[in-house]
């Protein structure tokens, strides 16, 4: 079982910008969840402990074929791009921006890729979204607003003990934690992105669904039209909530 977690395709070869969001693999006979190790993977996030990495992974293509043979994957090279829990990563394209969000420090962290230098990435900015968000959906809305929808959970302190809690019994807890579901960003068109004063002014941070024991450990969110929708690692299907 390996550390990465989510990727962006970038052109025009094909490469990829990767997320790790742990720091050691489980092995091949499963996730080890024994006390010693909990505790060995909880202690950096306690210490603030930076362990989890973009990579930047180059294609090597077969010869006379569009498709790839192998892949070479490198850390990206600047500080900003090291965090304590790397989730959800996203692009936009035209204006070449890399949303990055972390579950730890309950943000959206944003970069300027550069072509020419493919390993480094340039920090612009941070949102603050108060929430620990996992996967996330980019698309511009009609005026061309920038719109990022995150699919987030609760305080992280529930959603841990929800976890251990259900390795314990061997099945889901029942316990009665809200559960939030989605947040929409809306970053208006033109910001100045690397502005902290003008980033703050023209974004919207919105919380879409808040939900008690319905859904737990949910991982994406997407927003269209009038509906919500929102799937999860822990329980099976989706849940699809009617904006009010």
């Amino acid at each position: 079982m390996g550390i990465t977690n989510d990727l962006i395709v970038v052109g025009p070869h094909d490469n990829i910008y990767i997320t790790t969001y742990i720091s050691e693999p489980d092995t091949l006979e499963g996730r080890d969840n024994s006390f010693f190790k909990t505790l060995r993977s909880t202690i950096p996030l306690l210490l603030k402990i930076k362990q989890t990495y973009i990579y930047y992974c180059e294609s090597s293509p077969l010869r006379n074929v569009n498709i790839s043979s192998h892949f070479k994957c490198m850390e990206t090279t600047d500080k900003e791009s090291i965090s304590l829990l790397n989730n959800g990563i996203e692009y936009d394209e035209e204006n070449e921006i890399i949303f990055v969000s972390n579950l730890v420090d309950r943000r959206i962290r944003l970069f300027n890729r550069n072509p020419n230098n493919k390993y480094h990435l340039k920090y612009l900015n941070d949102i603050k979204i108060g929430f620990p968000g996992d996967n996330l959906h980019f698309k511009k809305d009609e005026n061309g607003n920038t719109i990022l929808t995150v699919g987030v959970m609760g305080r992280l302190l529930d959603h841990m003990k929800f976890v251990l809690k259900s390795q314990k019994e061997g099945k889901l807890s029942g316990d009665e934690s809200t559960y939030f579901g989605g947040v929409k960003i809306v970053i208006g068109k033109g910001t100045d992105l690397s502005n902290k004063q003008e980033l703050v002014k023209n974004t919207k941070v919105e919380l879409l669904v808040m939900q008690n024991n319905l859904f737990k450990g949910i991982s994406s969110a997407y927003e269209i039209k009038d509906k919500v929708y929102m799937s999860s690692w822990a329980d099976d299907g989706l849940l699809v909530c009617k904006l009010k």
